[in-house]
């Protein structure tokens, strides 16, 4: 890899699995298994701007993989502004060269998440002030690709939504990393299910020695975890080794910074295991 490079998921896909491909404007993409050019084990890959027809300005945020556009699959998405959708995975099985409207964005608002839904996971989402909100995801009505979707958490001032992710065992938890790099997992049941679109609860105490939230996950205890810099320094923990706290607390260092970095983001690496409905 070249410098400050470094693998963030790693999954397993035949030459026939549909990858689709979401950006921070809202569009979607898609290429099959066999379409992304085959390397070898110590290869650097292909560049995402030569797989797929990116504006300038544009990324990738989220990929999901899919063997079958199934009607009781769901995609559940959410922007920075705190707005999310529940789009049906079949109305995305024809999906054109040039990609298509996933969701339509206001000005100034980005997707940042997308994740394949059963219709009976709950939802969490994270603010960069610690706030957070627990809900169901049948709360969220179905739409079209065109629609805009609604609100999922009412932000405060000068807030964004950091982070979604979809609870699909209630033995898991809710791993939250701040930018100085301290960090804690909080058992998911501590985050009390409330109605859409109200302004949550506090999920971690941020202070100036935490900085702001950076990153949320649910993760599994035999998954591991990869705390990764805006200088491009990594770690990799065991998630079973970092403590559990209470909602509102701040954790532990996860990652020791110099002064002048800041966490960029996580990646949770998933373990083969079968959550709990």
């Amino acid at each position: 890899m070249k410098k400050d490079d470094f693998t963030q998921q790693i999954f397993l896909a035949t030459t026939h699995t549909f990858i689709l491909f979401f950006s921070n404007r809202g569009q979607v993409y898609t290429l099959r298994g066999y379409q992304i050019p085959e390397a070898g084990r110590r290869a650097r890959g292909s560049a995402m701007i030569n797989l797929l027809p990116l504006d300038t300005g544009e990324k990738i945020t989220g990929f999901v993989t899919v063997s079958a556009f199934e009607e009781n699959k769901f995609l559940f998405m959410a922007t920075n502004r705190g707005t999310v959708k529940r789009t049906r995975l079949a109305e995305f099985s024809s999906v054109r060269k040039n990609g298509l409207k996933a969701m339509n964005l206001h000005v100034g608002e980005e997707l940042i998440r997308v994740k394949v839904t059963d219709g009976s996971a709950s939802i969490v989402m994270a603010t960069r002030k610690g706030m957070a909100i627990r809900f169901r995801e049948q709360d969220v009505r179905c739409m079209g690709r065109s629609a805009h979707g609604v609100k999922g958490i009412r932000l405060g001032p000068d807030d964004s939504v950091v982070a979604m992710d979809a609870v699909t065992d209630r033995d898991c938890d809710v791993l939250t990393v701040t930018e100085k790099g301290k960090g804690k997992r909080t058992a998911v049941h501590e985050y009390a299910l409330q109605t859409r679109g109200g302004k949550g609860r506090l999920g971690y105490k941020v202070t100036q020695k935490t900085g702001f939230v950076a990153d949320m996950a649910v993760v599994h205890p035999q998954d591991g975890l990869y705390v990764i810099s805006a200088k491009g320094k990594r770690i990799r923990k065991d998630v079973n080794r970092l403590p559990r706290y209470a909602r509102v607390t701040q954790g532990v260092y996860v990652m020791r910074l110099r002064e002048e970095d800041r966490v960029a983001s996580i990646a949770v690496e998933k373990m083969e295991h079968l959550c709990k409905k």
